[in-house]
């Protein structure tokens, strides 16, 4: 199954929800970071985030270009079009010959992105894939979707289906235990619609 390793920039948002699905999964993590390992909030990337690697500048335009020369492939996740870093990211994807995908979610819904990406990974089988997207403070909603579709993409290899987690009375449909919204069956993984918490199944 691929990818093997998955890497980011540590960053707040799409980069801290790319290592913790990885993490959650068994899936070697790793990657570039700026010199002192500080996020958007100064704050210190935690040690459990093992495998990262500190450039020798603060210079974030560094550890983005090495991130994709690291990487077989790398994925960006934005609401809307891309700017800033994740727009630079996409660039030095095309200046490195890299396949890239950018998944908007104003234009396509999770269940639609994990089908995307699943497409994707199984075409580019991505050895090691970068994964890259807005940070918190410019996108607070972007870290539970994207760990709604990774998991969706990478929890297993089978079928590539998703769908409403279904019963015949209404009153024994499972619902989310933390807000108690609808729950998306994204390959035998559980996701809440509403709040995007994914929920581990019975048998996990």
């Amino acid at each position: 199954m691929f990818p093997h390793r998955i890497i980011s920039g540590g960053q707040t948002g799409v980069d801290r929800a790319a290592l913790d699905v990885a993490m959650e999964l068994g899936i070697p993590i790793g990657g570039y970071l700026s010199r002192g390992r500080q996020d958007e909030n100064d704050d210190v990337l935690p040690d459990k985030y093992i495998g990262m690697q500190e450039t020798e500048t603060d210079d974030v335009n560094v550890r983005t270009e090495l991130n994709v020369q690291e990487s077989d492939a790398t994925l960006i996740v934005s609401h809307g079009e891309l700017f800033g870093g994740s727009e630079y990211t996409e660039l030095m994807a095309r200046k490195h010959g890299k396949p890239c995908l950018h998944i908007d979610f104003d234009r396509h819904d999770v269940d639609q992105a994990v089908l995307l990406v699943s497409a994707w990974l199984s075409e580019t089988q991505p050895r090691v894939l970068n994964i890259a997207g807005p940070r918190a403070s410019d996108d607070p909603e972007i870290y539970c979707q994207v760990k709604c579709v990774l998991v969706g993409a990478l929890a297993s290899d089978q079928s590539p289906r998703s769908e409403i987690v279904e019963e015949a009375d209404p009153d024994k449909r499972p619902a989310c235990p933390v807000c108690g919204g609808q729950l998306l069956d994204i390959r035998r993984k559980l996701c809440c619609v509403q709040c995007h918490s994914i929920i581990e199944t019975c048998c996990e």
